[in-house]
């Protein structure tokens, strides 16, 4: 079954990998994979094993007539639970140290002065992303399966069409003593637009 993409949208889907022989290809001893999609345009988008970092949810105000960015010290999807209550009273400094005090795992910083005095609002940080790979080996690496993540950015940039072909590339071992296979996978995916 040939994958659909809704471009604009973050799109999850596998591609398995077969031998001439029809056999499983077997991605023991994967060091790297390479995966390009046709670009609207000309060229290529292209993701590949290498880890996307983690993203810090924040959040921005208007403090004072300055706008003043929150911004969660670890970065991933627990920033996006900060929730910083400002009662017109109280500075920036005093909500989030208060904010600081009760939550040790889950910190925030700002960039404000920090005796300001917010007006009475409730800021959400948002847009904390957790680290993640967008081309994956899954197991048990003798099937030849591969989890391709791709995220609304990618698939923004992709070309319209229903059969579009694929490159993926795959190392196996540390170059120059490794093995590179690139393979060309004709039909395999479908990019539509996306519609509200």
């Amino acid at each position: 079954m040939r994958p659909e993409i809704r471009r604009g949208s973050d799109s999850t889907f596998k591609i398995y990998l077969r031998r001439e022989d029809g056999r499983p290809y077997d991605l023991t001893g994967v060091t790297y994979m390479k995966l390009k999609l046709p670009k609207e345009n000309i060229g290529a988008v292209t993701v590949d094993s290498e880890e996307t970092p983690a993203v810090a949810a924040t959040a921005v105000s208007e403090v004072e007539s300055a706008d003043v960015t929150f911004t969660a010290t670890t970065a991933g999807t627990v920033g996006n639970d900060i929730e910083l209550e400002f009662d017109g009273t109280d500075s920036l400094d005093d909500v989030v140290s208060a904010w600081n005090t009760a939550n040790p795992s889950n910190q925030v910083e700002h960039d404000g002065t920090g005796a300001d005095v917010p007006e009475a609002q409730t800021v959400t940080l948002a847009g904390g992303v957790n680290a993640y790979t967008k081309v994956t080996a899954t197991t048990p690496l003798q099937l030849g399966e591969v989890n391709v993540t791709l995220s609304e950015a990618d698939t923004a940039l992709l070309k319209l069409g229903k059969n579009q072909s694929l490159e993926l590339t795959v190392d196996k071992g540390d170059s120059p003593a490794g093995q590179r296979k690139v393979i060309i996978l004709r039909d395999a995916v479908a990019v539509e637009e996306r519609f509200f």
